[in-house]
């Protein structure tokens, strides 16, 4: 009797512990997909300014797809995109500006 209680014991302590782990899981992270653009002598140099500022704006972005280049007058122009957690607090500081100034 006294290794069945034992047994039960475990078993409630596993549950409940079981129990508390989802309930103190932090929620998903919410995703939003990042844009920025790049300019560069070549479409690459271009598309590695865009990726750069990418990351300089959003956090937690997984792979970057290339939306558009072009070359105008000897200079590229690449558009950059990926999905991502957030945007850096400097990226927030810079919207907040742009909409003071409207």
């Amino acid at each position: 009797m006294a290794i069945r209680r034992k047994a039960a014991c475990a078993a409630a302590t596993i549950i409940g512990t079981a129990a508390l782990a989802v309930a103190l899981a932090a929620p998903a992270l919410a995703t939003i997909i990042g844009m920025d653009f790049g300019t560069g002598t070549t479409a690459l140099a271009a598309k590695e300014a865009a990726t750069m500022q990418l990351h300089a704006d959003f956090f937690g972005c997984g792979p970057v797809t290339v939306l558009r280049d072009n070359e105008s007058g000897g200079i590229w122009h690449a558009e950059v995109e990926a999905t991502c957690q957030g945007v850096t607090k400097e990226k927030l500081s810079f919207w907040s500006l742009s909409l003071i100034m409207l």
